[in-house]
């Protein structure tokens, strides 16, 4: 069904710039036809943009009515998207549009990732500003760039065009969840060396497909497989000669895909290990291990690859003390790259305890050293304290209730979001995300639930048109 039969109802003006967004390519880095989309868009409306050197955008729009001269709100959300799809779709990002479409409670994307992380923070934001409300408080609609690729956008974010001190982000993917910290994050590279040589003899593509995938931070608990691990179980169990390692694309998801070029097996030996390995995979109905042959080039990796990927930190590490069910730390090799000198293994490592990630970045550097393989880390970024003695956070709950007649949960979150630094940048502790239930994000599986999305408006509507005082 077409995203075109949710335009009805109250939420119909967000559903229509959701629609608009999901129409506009914006890979991470190539923002720029969104913000054009964006500045033309405030442009007809009068109201005055500020873009800094990074291409984060401000919109700045006046308070209505009685809440006009209530304190700024800042509204705030990320231009990019993760690209993911799947290896049967055409799909260009850089020149496509996503084909959302309805599919039972559900909005989808075609083999695609959908984009609503975090399409759904640009869609209620411009949807909330030209709603008409009778009392509004002001506005900033902060827009800001390379979120998914190392929240560089927020890091270089110039404090000088947010004149707001309460920032609300919308890129939280839980219903009735307001969040209100997160982890910090570094990423770790380990670069295995290749012993370089001339010719070609025969040997085998082999690989894995069809797992889940999904967002490395917050479905680390999930313990859904990594096919960067799958596939080293399966040349442990092969003990073959490997010549070309690669998997996964995002640093910031969980590997769905991964192949080897190896040699030194039979295919009788193929069979009989990937009987053992798919096995062990009962939470991946849909994986498939797979091979043909092929001509594999006579360089050969110069370490263990498989025994070093066993060797590094994956998935959950440590669970917070003083939140019950709370990862505090956690690992996730999100892509093996071969470079034609070296296997680059990148990681992406987060916590909540600054001690902790250091931690973790000396265990990979000593890793790394023990199988002869170098080693960098950069990215860091800090996590986000929780405080709940926010005003903007009693003000939220208090039209959450009148709302819904409940109150929302407060937690936090395992993954990276852009409120503690730019909370950080422009100097202030008045923070808070919220946002509808989004599953499987950055995957092609990725989907918005409808119902939530039109709660999350309405509960923003109340915010914003309510007594501040």
């Amino acid at each position: 069904m077409a995203l075109s039969s949710l335009f009805t109802g109250p939420a119909e003006r967000p559903w229509r710039f959701f629609q608009n967004i999901c129409s506009i390519p914006r890979p991470s880095g190539c923002e720029e036809r969104l913000r054009r989309y964006l500045r033309d868009w405030s442009d007809g409306h009068g109201w005055p943009h500020r873009v800094d050197v990074a291409g984060n955008l401000v919109i700045c729009v006046p308070g209505l009515g009685a809440a006009a001269g209530a304190p700024t709100l800042v509204l705030q959300g990320h231009l990019d998207m993760v690209c993911e799809k799947n290896v049967d779709s055409e799909h260009n990002f850089m020149r496509d549009g996503i084909v959302a479409s309805v599919a039972g409670d559900w909005v989808v994307a075609d083999g695609t990732t959908l984009g609503a992380d975090n399409g759904v923070a640009v869609a209620l934001g411009c949807a909330l500003v030209t709603e008409k409300l009778a009392n509004r408080c002001p506005i900033e609609l902060l827009f800001t760039v390379d979120e998914e690729v190392g929240l560089t956008g927020a890091q270089k974010l110039d404090p000088s065009i947010v004149s707001g001190r309460q920032i609300l982000n919308l890129d939280s993917e839980e219903d009735g969840v307001f969040t209100i910290s997160c982890a910090g994050g570094v990423d770790l590279q380990v670069k295995v060396p290749v012993e370089l040589q001339t010719g070609h003899h025969d040997g085998w593509h082999a690989g894995v497909r069809g797992l889940r995938g999904g967002h490395s931070g917050v479905n680390i608990h999930e313990e859904r497989a990594n096919a960067i691990h799958v596939l080293a179980d399966w040349l442990a169990a092969l003990q073959v000669g490997v010549h070309s390692f690669h998997g996964g694309n995002k640093k910031n998801a969980i590997p769905r895909e991964a192949y080897a070029l190896v040699s030194g097996c039979s295919e009788s030996d193929l069979e009989r290990t990937r009987q053992t390995v798919q096995a062990s995979l009962a939470n991946e109905p849909n994986v498939e291990l797979y091979w043909h042959q092929v001509s594999v080039p006579h360089c050969r990796v110069g370490a263990n690859i498989a025994k070093l990927i066993h060797a590094l930190p994956q998935g959950v590490l440590d669970w917070d003390p003083h939140c019950q069910g709370m990862v505090r730390t956690s690992a996730s090799l999100g892509v093996a790259a071969f470079s034609g000198e070296a296997i680059v293994l990148t990681m992406h490592g987060r916590s909540s305890s600054e001690a902790e990630r250091e931690r973790m970045v000396e265990r990979v550097r000593t890793i790394a050293g023990a199988f002869g393989c170098g080693f960098h880390s950069d990215g860091d970024y800090p996590g986000w304290d929780p405080n709940p003695d926010s005003a903007l956070l009693t003000h939220a709950i208090a039209a959450y209730r009148e709302c819904f007649g409940k109150s929302p949960v407060v937690k936090g979150i395992h993954a990276g979001l852009e409120t503690g630094i730019i909370g950080k940048r422009v100097g202030t502790g008045e923070l808070l995300s919220v946002g509808p239930q989004i599953e499987n994000a950055h995957s092609p599986d990725e989907r918005l639930h409808i119902a939530s999305f039109e709660r999350t408006y309405a509960f923003l509507k109340q915010l914003v048109s309510r007594d501040w005082a």
